[in-house]
C-alpha cells in the first residue's frame, strides 16, 4: 500500500508475496507483473514522447508507420483510434494454433477483421496496444523495452521497472500462478499473449514495485515532470497536469458516442471546447453525479 498527500507519504506491506512453492511474506520491495498497467506505463506515453518529438502524429492512419495493417477498412484506423480504444478491433488475439513471436503477433494482428466502423464505438482491445507497441518500436528504431527504459525509467529512477526482470530480482517478485504447463510464472508475464511474444508487448509485460509506481504517478500529477528532468510534456494548448493529455484524446473520439462508458457520460459544449464528464460517486448517502469539466 501507498498513499501519498502533500509530501506525506504512507507505506506498508500486507500479506503474502507467494504461498507456493513456500509461504514468503510480503515487504515494500516486491516487484509485481503490472498486467494491463504496461498501457499506461510503458506504451501510451512512448507513444506521447515519439509524438511531441514530431515523429508521429496522433491522427495519421495506423498504414503510415504499419503499412502491412491495410485492406477491409484498416486504412482508416488512426494512431488515435488506437489509443482510445475505438479502432473496431476485437479485444484480444486468438491464441489457436500455437502460434509465438512478437512478428507473428503482429502479423495476425494485421489482418484483424473491424467489429464496428473506427471511432463509433469503444472496446478495451489489447490488440490496439500491441500494434502501439510495434509504432513505437519502428519509429524510434528501437525495441520497445529499451526505448522506455531509456526514455522513461531511467529518467525517474524507476529502478525495479521494466520489461524481462534479470534473474537477480526473482525472489522479490510475485508469482501470479503455478500454471499446467508453464510451471510457476515468477518473473515471467502472466498475460499469456505478451508470453508468447516473449514477454515484450504494449499491452503486458512490465514489472514493477509500489515505490516505482508511485514515482511514475508523481511525475503525470506534476505534468510530465519529476525532479530536475522534464520526461513527458503533457500539454496540449496549454498545460495541463497528470494524465489530461491522453484523456482529451479520448473524449475528442467520444464526441461521436457520448454513451460508451455506460454510466459515465460526456457532453461537450457547443463549439465543443469543454468535455463535461459526468460520474456517479458513490456516498453514505447514496449516489451523486460529480462534473468534472476538461478544455479541450
Amino acid at each position: 500500500l501507498w498513499l501519498e498527500h502533500r509530501g506525506t507519504i504512507y507505506r506498508k506491506s500486507f500479506g503474502k508475496r507467494a504461498v507456493l512453492p513456500a509461504s514468503e511474506p510480503n515487504s515494500e520491495d516486491t516487484i509485481y507483473d503490472a498486467a494491463s498497467l504496461t498501457k499506461v506505463l510503458a506504451t501510451a506515453p512512448a507513444i506521447v514522447l515519439l509524438a511531441e518529438r514530431g515523429k508521429i502524429q496522433i491522427d495519421n492512419a495506423v498504414t503510415n508507420y504499419i503499412p502491412e495493417f491495410s485492406g477491409e477498412g484498416r486504412e482508416r484506423v488512426t494512431v488515435r483510434h488506437l489509443l482510445t480504444h475505438t479502432s473496431g478491433l476485437r479485444s484480444g488475439l486468438s491464441l489457436a494454433n500455437g502460434w509465438s513471436g512478437s512478428a507473428k503477433a503482429i502479423e495476425l494482428a494485421c489482418v484483424e477483421k473491424l467489429r464496428h466502423a473506427p471511432g463509433t464505438e469503444m472496446l478495451y482491445s489489447d490488440i490496439n496496444f500491441i500494434l502501439l507497441g510495434e509504432i513505437a518500436a519502428r519509429v524510434s528504431g528501437q525495441r520497445l523495452e529499451q526505448f522506455v527504459a531509456k526514455e522513461i525509467y531511467q529518467p525517474l529512477r524507476m529502478t525495479d521497472t521494466g520489461y524481462l526482470p534479470d534473474a537477480a530480482k526473482v525472489v522479490r517478485i510475485a508469482p501470479t500462478e503455478n500454471h499446467k504447463s508453464d510451471g510457476l510464472l515468477r518473473g515471467r508475464v502472466h498475460d499469456p499473449t505478451a508470453r508468447r511474444m516473449g514477454g515484450v508487448a504494449g499491452h503486458a509485460g512490465v514489472f514493477t514495485t509500489a515505490s516505482d509506481l508511485a514515482r511514475y504517478a508523481r511525475m503525470m500529477l506534476r505534468g510530465g515532470e519529476l525532479g530536475r528532468g522534464l520526461v513527458i510534456q503533457l500539454e496540449r494548448r496549454h498545460a495541463v497536469a497528470g494524465g489530461l493529455f491522453l484523456l482529451r484524446h479520448a473524449l475528442h473520439a467520444l464526441r461521436n458516442a457520448p454513451d460508451v462508458f455506460g454510466n459515465l457520460r460526456v457532453a461537450f459544449n457547443t463549439g465543443g471546447e469543454v468535455a463535461a464528464v459526468r460520474v456517479p460517486m458513490e456516498y453514505p448517502s447514496g449516489f451523486l453525479d460529480e462534473v468534472i469539466e476538461y478544455p479541450l
